[in-house]
């Protein structure tokens, strides 16, 4: 004897599952933007006692001239439509 689920408590069921895995995808986001937060100090660090060591040349360098080259490095990886517009 199988007992049928009433579509009321079907849906209950179907939206919390919907909200868990919003959750977890949402907490999971948190997590890699912490992540790219802690590398971004990280290279300001890194940018920043650059700068300090051309002070330390006789030459000097006006380090706001420099150019930023852009890398081929992706900081984050979305799956394809991934991105929505609002």
């Amino acid at each position: 004897m199988s007992t049928r689920i009433p579509p009321s408590l079907k849906w209950l069921i179907d939206k919390r599952a919907r909200l868990a895995g919003e959750i977890r995808k949402t907490k999971l986001a948190v997590e890699r933007a912490h992540l790219i937060v802690n590398e971004l100090k990280a290279l300001e660090e890194t940018l920043s006692a650059l700068d300090k060591t051309f002070e330390l040349h006789d030459i000097r360098i006006d380090v706001n001239l420099i150019k930023p080259v852009n890398s081929k490095y992706v900081r984050l990886s979305l799956p394809h439509g991934s991105l929505q517009m609002r």
